[in-house]
């Protein structure tokens, strides 16, 4: 493969966009010896062989200073390459595959954080990202956030993950600076600007008790866009020391030596400071947010706007010592890389397999109307493709005509209450389905669910007594035959698989007394949960009250009552814990 990279931060970009660059590069050479790697920076000179670990690399020379522009216009140039991987900024024209790692789209979520030029300057990433064939970023949670924010990119994006720096794993340890003992300081690590949060940690150990002159606050970094306090150290006393920005052996120092490094980041996308401190073994007071909790339990975590959460949370990283991960396993740059490769692989195949215009667009709005990556099968021939689009375009219709301009019904789909029922983008209802949406809270389909034939969803049993109603998120597939009750309430989370034949109910019938009917004793309402990515096997029975967690596995013709713990496999009457994905442990029967 022939593969360009854009490297206008190769020698002078952000310290952190420097590192990913370099070390994404760096680890491509080495897991793909055979592939063709050219880069372009803003130096046309021959890059030092000592810098690459493996692999002669060409080098084209980027003429503007501006990356948005080096990015956008000047890699529009080069046409003769298998893909382009570009940083935050798409080209408007390019290869055959263009590949873009956006860092964050934090400035759409919160633009309070962000001075109005940065914000008119990134507003132009997610909208040139349009333009990507693929787009990678560094964690779940920022995936997740591109999504929802550019709902059109969605089924774009590629989360690879980050691997500890390159240049930091090789800095030798220089001493320590001066004025500063070992164990004898905290550190926080980054770039000065509010969502860094830096006034929020020195006034929480302050109060405690936690810094002074022989104990300080070591805060690397220098400052970047609005920052708080504007005036930086002048606004603080001398226990808080600001080297601004130090080399990766002084920083290596630092990590090593600290008595606990503290990142009470408002928000991030991924967080390599806390890799770079695993690696150095610091103890670690980290905030709770999204980017950080994908680390699991790697240190002491805190409500970044609560002082004394983080006051206590540093205490507590004091106390437990240093900090371990590893970091091979979860976050390598080889693992990286062949992701990356991966996606453009597959998106390679896929322009190849499309030999017709047509085809190309039928294509994209399959991507688009699914909300998936993977677009539609190449060996389907053209008369079969041509007849699925028939049925579906009917059904487009068949949803307009209803009510529900966004799905795709089929003529021979049942809705009852249609007031009571919410169908999101693309939901696709097959043939023979029923759904009765008189309930509390009505029958609720997010974007992509598909309902497959016959199939029926019921928010109350009888009018007597309205049930609750029934929620499936995004993606989730309900088979053919399934039967869903949601008297006592149903909540089905996204990407769900439930094979033909399921049933779910949420109510079961009173039957102590033999004096009476059993139908005149009333019915006990117990709400059942389904997490995300469950995969319910064909004819399975889930009765009500169950609380099936993330990524469970049930086998076909299982009862189901109680707990089903996250990734468990369960099968039998009643189920039983069988195993965990990934592991052949096992345990006892459902809770």
């Amino acid at each position: 493969m022939r593969v360009l990279f854009e490297a206008a931060w190769w020698f002078d970009g952000p310290p952190s966009g420097k590192n990913v660059l370099r070390s994404m590069v760096d680890a491509w050479a080495r897991v793909f010896p055979d592939d063709n790697i050219v880069i372009a920076t803003r130096s046309a000179s021959i890059l030092a062989k000592d810098e690459l670990t493996i692999g002669k690399f060409d080098n084209i020379a980027l003429h503007s200073n501006q990356h948005a522009i080096a990015a956008t216009l000047e890699m529009t140039k080069h046409s003769n390459f298998d893909a382009i991987v570009t940083q935050n900024f798409t080209p408007i024209k390019s290869s055959p595959i263009t590949a873009v790692f956006i860092h964050d789209v934090m400035f759409q979520e919160h633009p309070e954080w962000f001075t109005w030029k940065e914000r008119i300057y990134l507003s132009a990433i997610p909208l040139l990202a349009r333009r990507a064939n693929i787009i990678m970023t560094s964690s779940a949670s920022e995936h997740e956030r591109i999504a929802r924010l550019n709902p059109s990119l969605a089924a774009k994006v590629h989360h690879v993950g980050l691997g500890l720096p390159e240049d930091f794993r090789r800095a030798e340890l220089s001493p320590l600076l001066p004025g500063l003992s070992k164990g004898q300081f905290f550190l926080t690590v980054g770039r000065l600007n509010i969502r860094k949060n830096v006034s929020a940690v020195i006034s929480a150990l302050r109060a405690d008790g936690l810094i002074s002159p022989s104990f300080p606050l070591v805060v690397v970094g220098s400052s970047d866009g609005l920052i708080s306090p504007p005036d930086g150290q002048a606004e603080y006393g001398d226990d808080v020391i600001w080297t601004g920005f130090v080399s990766n052996s002084e920083l290596k120092r630092l990590y090593t030596d600290s008595a606990t490094f503290i990142f009470p980041s408002l928000d991030e996308g991924f967080g390599l400071p806390i890799l770079e401190a695993l690696e150095c073994g610091a103890p670690i007071a980290l905030s709770r947010i999204p980017a950080f909790e994908e680390f699991g339990s790697v240190g002491h975590f805190f409500d970044a706007l609560v002082p004394g959460e983080i006051a206590s949370a540093v205490r507590s990283a004091m106390r437990s010592g240093t900090s371990s991960l590893p970091l091979s396993d979860a976050y390598s740059w080889e693992k990286t890389v062949t992701s990356m490769r991966a996606a453009i692989d597959a998106q390679l195949h896929d322009n190849n397999a499309k030999t017709s215009g047509t085809r190309k667009i039928l294509d994209m709005i399959y991507r688009r109307s699914r909300g998936i990556s993977t677009g539609i099968d190449p060996t389907l021939k053209s008369s079969d493709l041509i007849s699925v689009v028939s049925r579906r375009s009917g059904q487009l219709l068949v949803g307009a005509l209803r009510g529900f301009p966004s799905a795709l019904i089929s003529p021979s789909a049942t809705i009852r209450g249609r007031g009571h029922i919410v169908l999101g983008r693309s939901t696709v209802l097959n043939a023979g389905v029923t759904i009765d949406g008189v309930s509390q809270q009505g029958v609720v389909l997010g974007d992509h669910v598909t309902v497959d034939q016959h199939a029926i969803l019921r928010g109350s049993g009888v009018i007597r007594n309205v049930g609750v109603g029934i929620s499936v998120g995004s993606r989730t597939s309900i088979g053919a035959f399934n039967v869903l009750l949601g008297q006592g309430g149903i909540t089905i989370g996204k990407d769900c698989l439930l094979s033909p034949n399921v049933t779910i109910v949420s109510e079961n019938h009173n039957f102590e007394s033999t004096d009476r009917t059993i139908r005149d004793q009333g019915e006990t309402r117990l709400e059942t949960t389904i997490g995300n990515d469950v995969w319910i096997g064909a004819g399975a029975t889930i009765l009500g009250g169950s609380d099936i967690r993330d990524g469970a596995v049930i086998a076909a013709g299982a009862v189901v009552r109680g707990l089903v713990p996250a990734g468990a496999i369960v099968g039998g009457v009643p189920a039983k814990v069988l195993g965990y994905r990934g592991s052949k442990e096992k345990d006892g029967s459902v809770d």
